[in-house]
């Protein structure tokens, strides 16, 4: 196993543990109301309370597309 083998497993465990760590502190269950209500409830709270978390998903995911790009590259000869 190369160096960036192990660099990329290591990254993506974090990335992993990162984004587990976000659904468990933001799930939450309840009952399912009037559909209206509920997702006007649904939207705020992602506004709102979950705002940080949302954005810090967003870069993620921007960061994760990049670097798939990047690895995904093949080097052209010069």
């Amino acid at each position: 196993m190369t160096r960036n083998n192990i660099y990329g497993v290591l990254v993506f465990g974090l990335v992993l543990a990162f984004v587990a760590v976000i659904v468990l502190a933001t799930m939450q269950i309840e009952m399912a109301g009037d559909a209206h209500e509920t997702k006007t409830d649904e939207f705020s709270a992602i506004f709102t309370d979950f705002l940080l978390p949302f954005e810090l998903l967003a870069l993620l995911l921007t960061a994760a597309l990049v670097g798939a790009i990047v690895v995904a590259k093949k080097e052209v000869p010069e």
